[in-house]
């Protein structure tokens, strides 16, 4: 029954997604003057006769077709500039606006239904701590010019306590980052030091030039597992066999675990994330030939975010999901047929979700698929928007000259058969996942 559901919901998802992507351009095309002949719900494939509903208002013809996928909007003179009141005899700073609105539409949807998730999201786990280890100070940064060294614990920034990062940066930005006295933990001896945080443009916020953990790696015997491992003094220890670790229980029971003689170590060294096997003794395990110091009292903690914060991280994603997509190019390029995902996939993505994290994750899942067409729109291919954006734009820059007809057809005709070929290579990978049984891993 879960199943029915969950793919009613995505498609009818869908069907809201097209609509208010048409909804945008309709409304930009009236205020635009651009009369609109026909607002539509629903695929006309068999022409006027699979219309089920139809009125006439303000010129405007409002209709549902039998076949309920999508929507449509037809306007008068889309590709003849000699028509009055046209789309293509406006400027092409309109037309610019019109083609946009459809893409900025499923943005704004993106917002609102990702806003409402993180709204209504369930209650997630934190690590927590009684302060954050410096495990390393950049150069010419505040935090060295302070003072602060590799090891120091960080356990106040001015009255508030630091119980994880988000503590910290919260406190670091506090009063648009002016300085603030931080009350330290240097090999259990209480020190204070004067930092003047200083503003990142990149991260937009004020930092201090450190990275944080929770524990350090403090010496490697000679000879042992770790050192064979190429451990070093000054790792920190991430995660044993996929088990995380963030304190002294948890490396313990983490290598307990362990059900070979060799297993793989994640560690952070410096900036980076290092993994290296570690081959265990058989008679003590345990015993791998690391010292390690770790803050006090850590432990996850059941914890909810304020409710003011869902829109600020609902545009938080929506800001950082195109760089996500560019930093995934590679690994697009290398397994296109895992990393592409069309309807069918989207629906079977849908399905699986739900099953593995419940309902809620739909209005997440439902606020990326809104998202993704709104990018895809963008790219500048005709015929999509964005193909349409680019023609106007050029138009715009050249004073309004038109590019020329014939350039117009080769250009869409291009582009359409571009767009028929990622269609048919799209949908055929989404038919061929499921015949396979391949399944999507949301374990990583």
């Amino acid at each position: 029954m879960s199943i029915a559901l969950a793919i009613g919901i995505f498609v009818v998802s869908l069907f809201m997604i097209i609509m208010i992507h048409e909804l945008g351009h309709f409304i930009s095309m009236k205020r635009a003057g651009v009369i609109v002949e026909e607002f539509g719900l629903g695929m006309p494939f068999l022409g006027p006769r699979s219309r089920i509903f139809a009125r006439e208002w303000r010129g405007t013809t409002y209709s549902v077709y039998l076949l309920l996928i999508g929507a449509f909007v037809k306007g008068v003179g889309e590709d003849d500039p000699d028509i009055p009141d046209g789309l293509m005899s406006k400027g092409p700073w309109t037309r610019m606006v019109v083609f946009a609105a459809g893409p900025v539409a499923n943005v704004f949807l993106a917002l609102v239904i990702l806003t409402a998730f993180f709204a209504v999201q369930d209650e997630y786990a934190e690590i927590v701590s009684d302060g954050l280890m410096v495990i390393e100070v950049y150069e010419d940064k505040p935090a060295q010019e302070a003072g602060m060294v590799p090891g120091d614990i960080i356990l106040q920034v001015g009255d508030q306590d630091i119980r994880n990062e988000d503590d910290l940066e919260d406190a670091i930005n506090l009063n648009d980052g002016a300085a603030k006295t931080f009350l330290l933990d240097r090999n259990g001896e209480s020190i204070q030091v004067n930092v003047e945080p200083e503003y990142n443009s990149s991260y937009g916020r004020y930092m201090i030039g450190v990275l944080l953990s929770f524990g350090i790696v403090t010496n490697v015997e000679e000879n042992s597992p770790a050192d064979i491992a190429s451990i070093e003094q000054g790792d920190v220890i991430i995660a044993i066999d996929g088990e995380v670790v963030y304190s002294h229980e948890t490396l313990s029971e983490a290598l307990a675990s362990v059900d070979n003689t060799e297993t793989d170590v994640r560690l952070q060294r410096g900036d980076e994330h290092v993994d290296v096997e570690l081959e265990l003794s058989s008679e003590n395990p345990q015993a791998i030939g690391v010292s390690t110091r770790w803050v006090d009292n850590v432990h996850i903690e059941t914890m909810r975010h304020p409710l003011w914060k869902a829109p600020i991280r609902a545009g938080d994603h929506i800001i950082n999901l195109p760089s996500q997509i560019i930093n995934a190019i590679p690994y697009m390029m290398e397994n296109p047929d895992l990393a592409v995902v069309g309807p069918v996939g989207a629906g079977h993505l849908a399905v699986v979700t739900w099953d593995y994290f419940g309902p809620i994750s739909s209005l997440y899942l439902i606020g990326l698929v809104s998202l993704g067409i709104a990018i895809f729109n963008f790219l500048p291919v005709p015929p999509l928007d964005g193909g349409g954006i680019l023609v106007a734009l050029l138009e715009g820059i050249r004073g309004g000259k038109r590019v020329s007809p014939q350039v117009l057809r080769t250009a869409y005709a291009i582009g359409f058969a571009l767009l028929m070929g990622l269609m048919v290579f799209v949908f055929y990978n989404d038919f061929a996942r499921l015949i396979r049984g391949e399944k999507f891993n949301l374990d990583a």
